[in-house]
């Protein structure tokens, strides 16, 4: 099943059947997301989110590169910092959830 936000057209939200966990896809172009994600060559890309008062940031674990960010760019060096110090952690986490385990607390930015 594909679900997509008007208010954020560039993200499609998935869910598999039997799966535990619902996937974002995100792409610049709305037409292109709902694409993607209706293609049977879609594979899963570990990501992270990261919520801040300012706004908020989606990040690949294995390149540390924002996919997207409405954080100042302040705040998102902090939080690129924050996953490059635990991306070990954050993959392990990626990998509990994809096998519908319990993830594991990890250090929050300070």
């Amino acid at each position: 099943m594909a679900w997509v936000d008007p208010q954020s057209p560039t993200s499609v939200y998935l869910a598999r059947p039997g799966a535990k966990y619902q996937v974002e896809l995100y792409d610049p172009s709305p037409k292109k997301a709902l694409k993607v994600a209706l293609s049977p060559q879609l594979r899963p890309v570990a990501g992270s989110h990261a919520q801040h008062a300012d706004g908020h940031a989606k990040i690949r674990i294995d390149t540390l590169e924002a996919i997207d960010s409405s954080l100042p760019r302040r705040q998102l060096r902090f939080v690129l910092a924050w996953a490059e110090l635990h991306q070990a952690e954050l993959e392990e986490n990626w990998h509990l959830a994809r096998q519908g385990g319990t993830i594991k607390p990890i250090e929050p930015l300070r």
